[in-house]
């Protein structure tokens, strides 16, 4: 019984990691922002706590953080916020420190 219990904990943690890890991530936006012909330059965040940040806590889930994606398009800064688990992402108020 125990390791019909213990299986089926590995089973689902494993199919619930993220699916994007942030290199994945800011090759996903680099690529979108891209498409239209326009110069893109990512910028790359030295900290930890500029990369990530908090999205809805879930008990079942493994991770309730969200990438930040620092891109600079024609010149402007933009930033991205990437949810790793299903690879969607939206434009996003952060900038850059």
């Amino acid at each position: 019984m125990s390791i019909i219990i213990f299986t089926g904990l590995g089973v689902y943690y494993y199919a619930n990691l993220p699916a994007y890890t942030y290199e994945e991530a800011v090759k996903k936006v680099e690529a979108y922002e891209s498409q239209s012909g326009k110069s893109v330059q990512v910028q790359i965040p030295e900290h930890r706590e500029d990369k990530l940040g908090v999205g809805k806590r879930s008990y079942l889930s493994t991770t309730h953080y969200t990438y930040h994606i620092y891109v600079t398009v024609e010149g402007e800064s933009v930033t991205h916020r990437f949810d790793p688990l299903n690879g969607e992402f939206e434009p996003s108020a952060r900038k850059l420190k």
